[in-house]
C-alpha cells in the first residue's frame, strides 16, 4: 500500500462509493500512529502542543517557537532567528554550535562544554557573519584553566600562562599579554605581564616581568624584581626585591625593600631606605630617610633629611631638619645635628648646630653652636655669639653646683 494525499484519501469515501481493501489500507498508512514507526510525505501543520517522550529524530524541524526543557541535543543549527532559554542547560558531548545570523542568548543560565569550560580542542562557539561579541574564553593556548577575551583586538596575543586571567584588547605587540602562571591583566592597552602571580590592574605599557609584582595603573611604569610594586604614576621603576614606588614620575627604587611614595626623579637607592616625595632626593644610606625637598642625599645608614634643599647628610644616624646647603657629617661615627638655616656644618661627631648660617662644629665632639658664623672652639662646649640671661635666681641657697646666679648684680657660678 501507499501513502496518500488526504485529497486523494477523501475520493474513496464520497457519497454511493464502496471502498475497497486497499483504499482502507491507504487510509491507514497514510495516518499519523501513536505506536510503531511513522513515514509521511508533506508537511503536519499541528496546533496545539506535542508532547514526546523518547527520541524525535530528523533531518529538519521547522518551528516559529521551540520549547525545550530537560533534553541533550547533539547537534543544532539556526540558520536564522533566535535560541532563547528560559531555563533548563543545552548539553553538547561533541560537535558544534553554528549560528549562520541571528544570535545565541543567554540571559539566565550557563552555556558550558561537557569538560566543564570552552576549550579550542573541545568545543567551537563561531558565527559565519559577525564576530561573537564581548565575553571571555576559558583553555587556550594548549592550557586548561586561563581565561582571556573572546576579542581580542586588531592584535592577537601570544600564548597565556596557565591560571592566568588576561582581559586586555589593545596591544602593539603579541608579546603583551599575561604570559606568566596565575598572573593577571585586567584591562588597559599594551601590558606585559611575564612572572608568575604578578598582576597589572590597567593603565598603558607597564611592565611585571618578574614574581609576585604588581602594578596598579598609570603608564610606563616597571616591576622588576621578586615582590616589586608600582602603585600608579608614570615611568616610575621598581627594580629591587620587594621594593615600591607608589607613585609620581620617574621614581627609581633601587634598593631591595625600599620605598618611593611620590614626587619625581627621586631615587631610592639604599635597602630599606625611603623617599617620601620632592624632586631629585636620593636616599643612598641603608635605612635612611628622606622626607621631601628637592637635592637632598642620604650618604649613610639610618639619616635622614626632613626637607629643605642640597642637604647632604654623611654620618651615620644624623639628622637635617630642613634648611639649605647644610650637612650633617661625622669624624669617627656621626650621630649630628642640623635644625635648619643655610650652609651649616655638623662635623664632630654627637655635635648640633640649632640653625641660623655659616657655622663648623669643627669636628669638635658634643661641640654645640646657637648663631651665624660661629666655627667651634673646643668639645662639649656651647658656643653662641651673644648670650642673653633672664631671670636668674637671687638666691644661692639650695641650687645645684654649677648654676649660675645673680649676687648683688654680679654672675657667680656656684662650686
Amino acid at each position: 500500500m501507499t501513502i496518500k494525499h488526504r485529497s486523494v484519501l477523501k475520493t474513496y469515501f464520497e457519497n454511493g462509493d464502496i471502498p475497497n481493501q486497499d483504499n482502507f489500507s491507504d487510509l491507514i498508512d497514510s495516518a499519523a500512529s501513536l505506536s510503531g514507526n511513522n513515514t509521511s510525505v508533506g508537511n503536519w501543520n499541528i496546533v496545539g502542543n506535542i508532547n514526546v517522550v523518547g527520541t524525535i529524530s530528523a533531518t529538519i524541524i521547522s518551528a516559529v517557537h521551540i520549547d525545550i526543557k530537560e533534553y541533550e541535543i547533539s547537534g543544532f543549527s539556526v540558520n536564522g532567528g533566535d535560541i532563547t532559554m528560559n531555563g533548563g542547560d543545552i548539553t553538547m558531548n561533541s560537535g558544534d554550535i553554528i549560528l549562520s545570523t541571528g544570535s545565541l542568548t543567554n540571559d539566565i543560565t550557563t552555556i558550558a562544554a561537557a569538560s566543564g569550560g570552552w576549550d579550542s580542542t573541545e568545543t567551537t562557539v563561531a558565527a559565519t557573519s559577525s564576530l561573537w561579541v564581548g565575553g571571555t574564553t576559558q583553555g587556550t593556548d594548549g592550557n586548561v584553566y586561563n581565561i582571556r577575551s573572546n576579542d581580542e583586538g586588531s592584535v592577537s596575543g601570544n600564548s597565556r600562562g596557565e591560571n592566568s586571567v588576561d582581559l586586555q584588547t589593545v596591544r602593539g605587540d603579541a608579546v603583551e599579554v599575561a604570559s606568566g602562571n596565575c598572573s593577571v591583566i585586567a584591562g588597559g592597552a599594551c601590558n606585559k605581564v611575564s612572572g608568575n602571580y604578578s598582576t597589572i590592574s590597567g593603565g598603558l605599557s607597564s611592565l611585571a616581568t618578574c614574581d609576585y609584582s604588581v602594578i596598579g595603573g598609570g603608564r610606563y611604569n616597571s616591576a622588576r624584581h621578586l615582590g616589586s610594586t608600582v602603585g600608579g604614576g608614570q615611568y616610575n621603576i621598581a627594580y629591587e626585591s620587594n621594593s615600591t614606588a607608589s607613585g609620581g614620575h620617574n621614581n627609581q627604587s633601587c634598593g631591595a625593600a625600599s620605598t618611593i611614595g611620590g614626587g619625581t626623579n627621586n631615587i631610592a637607592s639604599g635597602t630599606q631606605s625611603t623617599v617620601a616625595g620632592g624632586d631629585v632626593n636620593n636616599a643612598v644610606g641603608q635605612g635612611s630617610t628622606i622626607g621631601g625637598g628637592a637635592g637632598n642625599i642620604t650618604c649613610q645608614s639610618h639619616s635622614t633629611i626632613a626637607g629643605g634643599g642640597e642637604n647632604i647628610t654623611s654620618g651615620f644616624y644624623s639628622t637635617i631638619g630642613g634648611g639649605m646647603c647644610n650637612t650633617a657629617s661625622k669624624n669617627i661615627l656621626g650621630f649630628t645635628t642640623i635644625g635648619g638655616g643655610q650652609c651649616n656644618i655638623a662635623s664632630g661627631d654627637y655635635s648640633a648646630i640649632l640653625g641660623g648660617c655659616d657655622n663648623n662644629t669643627n669636628v669638635f665632639t658634643g661641640a654645640m653652636i646657637i648663631g651665624l658664623g660661629i666655627t667651634a672652639s673646643a668639645a662639649n662646649t656651647t658656643h653662641v655669639n651673644n648670650l642673653l640671661i633672664t631671670d636668674i635666681s637671687t638666691v644661692s641657697s639650695g641650687l645645684p653646683m654649677g648654676t649660675v646666679w645673680n649676687n648683688a648684680g654680679n654672675l657667680e657660678i656656684i662650686s
